[in-house]
């Protein structure tokens, strides 16, 4: 994954920002404090936050990685 200081990232947010949304890939932004911070589309943020919820549910979360494991191994079910 990339890094950019804040000091980088300030002097041209816009361009970071499109580079971001156009590429998918986030962006870690580091700063002096040792404090940093990651900068990602709201697609991808929407949609990690969808799978942390559906991951939430133990019984949820079997299903799901066995339906995936299933896919991946050609035992799923088509319809």
């Amino acid at each position: 994954m990339a890094h950019v200081s804040y000091t980088q990232l300030r002097s041209s947010l816009s361009s970071y920002m499109d580079e971001v949304c156009d590429s998918r890939t986030p962006l870690f932004v580091t700063r002096q404090n040792g404090r940093s911070v990651v900068l990602m589309s709201a697609e991808d943020y929407e949609g990690l936050m969808e799978t942390v919820h559906l991951l939430k549910s133990p019984a949820n979360a079997v299903r799901l990685l066995r339906s995936i494991n299933d896919a991946g191994s050609g035992q799923a079910d088509s319809h």
